[in-house]
């Protein structure tokens, strides 16, 4: 079961020019050349490092302009993405820092990073939790969510199905947990059609505690069935099933 998720936040970055013939640069102005000094300086930026999640990223995922080697180019873009472990304040103030004078930094896109609280009595695997943080395993306790809205996450079907084997026959088992074993709590997915909200519904797929309700995406998915917005990408798995199981529209 996780702790914790790294949140998100999606910006494009846009830069104007002025068109020229490449012989003669002084008469044009390179939106190119802004865009790339402006996100050279981005990469160059600082990032915080999460005890629990981890580091901080930033990655520029697209990029795109110009019209033709010999034109200078007046128009350039990029889609950039950062995983945020805390508040996002500082971050969006270096971006903007980064950009200012040299291209125009639209926020497509935030997501708080998402923590856990324990709870008493709820079940687990392998005698505790541990962190998402690669080269870091070390017991924390049962967990859910402290985000409004928000339940916990589960751990892999198939882990989670052995330990309840082992649990139900126990003969110390609490009533409360029996409980949460039989009722399955209502989650969502946010981000359903992307990589790792496939991975999730991958993961959810018969999970015993978790049922899935509902899947959410981006603007350009609105109004869509789940099969018509949704690109199946993970192997070892078959998208129609995936298909199959949400039909509702998004």
């Amino acid at each position: 079961m996780a702790l914790g998720s790294k949140g998100a936040l999606r910006y494009e970055a846009v830069a104007t020019g002025k068109m020229a013939h490449s012989a003669y640069p002084e008469l044009g102005d390179s939106a190119i050349h802004k865009l790339v000094d402006a996100l050279a300086d981005m990469r160059r930026i600082p990032l915080p490092v999460d005890p629990l999640l981890g580091p901080s990223t930033l990655n520029i995922g697209t990029l795109s302009g110009g019209r033709a080697p010999n034109v200078i180019a007046d128009e350039a873009r990029a889609e950039i993405m950062v995983r945020l472990v805390g508040d996002s304040a500082e971050t969006k103030a270096a971006l903007a820092r980064a950009a200012e004078g040299r291209a125009e930094l639209r926020e497509i896109l935030e997501i708080p990073a998402l923590r856990l609280n324990p709870i008493e009595g709820h079940p687990h695997h392998r005698g505790g939790l541990y962190h998402r943080y690669p080269g870091i395993r070390r017991p924390v306790g049962r967990a859910v969510s402290d985000r409004a809205g928000f339940h916990p996450r589960g751990a892999h079907p198939r882990g989670a199905r052995r330990q309840i084997a082992i649990d139900r026959s126990s003969p110390t088992l609490s009533t409360h947990r029996k409980a949460l074993m039989q009722t399955r709590i209502e989650v969502g997915i946010l981000g359903a059609t992307g990589m790792v909200g496939q991975h999730f519904i991958k993961f959810l797929q018969g999970h015993p505690w978790f049922n899935l309700t509902w899947l959410g995406a981006s603007d350009r998915s609105a109004g869509k069935k789940y099969k018509e917005a949704m690109t199946w990408h993970l192997a070892g798995g078959n998208a129609g099933d995936r298909r199959r199981s949400h039909r509702g529209r998004l």
